[in-house]
C-alpha cells in the first residue's frame, strides 16, 4: 500500500478528495422486483424527509444526511462527489457522481445512488458513504460549527422557492437565485457565530 501511495499519478488524482462518513447508524432495505425501499430505523417522519425515492424501478434513489459546507474565501469552488474507491471497501450501491460550484450555490449534500438488485444498505456512524473532490491547488482546511435552528430555517425558506420552479433549470439558473437571496452570506455569518473550537 505504501509504494502505491508514493505514486505520483495517484497522489495527483487523490489530491484534496476527502471521504464524507455517516453521521449516525441507519439501515435502507430495498427490493427490486416489488419496487419498494424502506427502513425500521427513526420512523416513517424521518424517512420521508431524508430519502427520495426517485426511481425504484432501475433502483435510483437518494439519502440525504445533514452535512453542509460552506466556502468563505473564495467566490468560485468547484465540488465533485464521487463514489468509494481505493483505497475504502467495495459497497452495495455505486454512487451517482456529479459536481456543481460550492462558491455560488450552497446546498446540503445528498447520497445519490443506484442499486441493481435486491439490497440491505447499511451505512454505519463514522463509515465512508461517498467521496468529495474539491479541485483548488489549495490546502482544504475544515472547521465545524452547530447547525442551529436558525440555519434550518434559512435553508428551508429557499428551498421552498427553489422547489417550486416549474421545469429542470441549468446550475447558472440556481447560482443567480442563491446569489439573489445572499443566501450564502447569511448563512456564512450565522456560521463564524457557532464554530466548534
Amino acid at each position: 500500500m505504501a509504494q502505491i501511495n508514493r505514486c505520483p499519478a495517484f497522489a495527483d488524482y487523490y489530491k484534496n478528495v476527502f471521504a464524507v462518513s455517516a453521521t449516525f447508524d441507519y439501515t435502507l432495505k430495498y427490493d427490486k422486483a416489488q419496487c419498494s425501499l424502506n427502513s425500521d430505523d427513526y420512523g416513517q417522519d424521518y424517512f420521508d424527509k431524508h430519502v427520495l425515492m426517485r426511481d425504484l424501478s432501475v433502483g435510483t434513489f437518494s439519502y440525504t444526511e445533514p452535512k453542509l459546507f460552506l466556502v468563505p474565501d473564495t467566490d468560485s469552488l468547484i465540488v465533485e462527489q464521487m463514489g468509494l474507491m481505493y483505497p475504502f471497501e467495495a459497497t452495495d450501491y455505486a454512487v451517482v457522481p456529479g459536481m456543481f460550484d460550492l462558491g455560488k450555490h450552497v446546498r446540503p449534500f445528498e447520497l445519490a445512488m443506484q442499486v441493481s438488485k435486491d439490497a440491505v444498505l447499511e451505512f454505519k456512524r463514522g463509515k465512508p458513504l461517498y467521496l468529495l473532490r474539491f479541485k483548488t491547488n489549495e490546502k482544504i482546511v475544515f472547521k465545524r460549527f452547530t447547525f442551529t435552528e436558525d440555519f434550518k430555517n434559512i435553508m428551508e425558506s429557499f428551498k421552498f422557492v427553489r422547489d417550486r420552479v416549474r421545469k429542470s433549470q441549468p446550475l447558472s439558473f440556481y447560482y443567480k437565485l442563491s446569489a439573489e437571496y445572499k443566501l450564502k452570506k447569511q448563512l456564512l455569518k450565522l456560521a463564524k457565530q457557532h464554530v466548534v473550537d
